[in-house]
């Protein structure tokens, strides 16, 4: 299993679970004449599976380059479920103000808001700016 990549990640639901450490390809319901390989293979194009030489013969070059390939797998992923997870918040909340508007329900009123005299801009007064008091500095 490690040769292919898997490392065992079980949970109390599925006791013989597998992931890809490098494509995080997760299998779970392992036959015990499952292949490992062409379990993986037949599901996902893996670059760890399609290494031209064993991991440990790998040069730094190949391995961080390998790496980069894994680390933009994993935000790809992580990146996907955050989506996701934001629409289906997206679409429940939207079915919550459809039914809420829809069932006849209103919002309360917002407060009245007063009018400013004439000729007075907003939060100041018609003369101009005033002059701070001495309490004021």
């Amino acid at each position: 299993m490690a040769k292919a990549g898997f490392i065992h990640c079980p949970s109390a639901s599925e006791p013989d679970t597998a992931k890809c450490f490098f494509c995080l390809l997760e299998l779970v319901g392992w036959e015990p004449n499952d292949d490992p390989w062409e379990e993986h293979t037949k599901r996902r194009t893996c670059d760890f599976l399609a290494l031209p030489k064993h991991f440990d013969d790998l040069t730094m070059e190949e391995y961080y380059m390998l790496e980069l390939t894994r680390l933009k797998t994993f935000i790809r992923e992580v990146g996907n479920r955050t989506i996701n997870a934001f629409e289906e918040e997206v679409a429940a909340t939207r079915q919550r103000l459809v039914n809420y508007f829809g069932s006849g329900a209103s919002l309360p009123a917002p407060p009245p808001v007063e009018d400013e005299p004439a000729g007075q801009e907003p939060g100041g007064s018609a003369s101009g700016p005033k002059e701070p008091t001495t309490s004021e500095l």
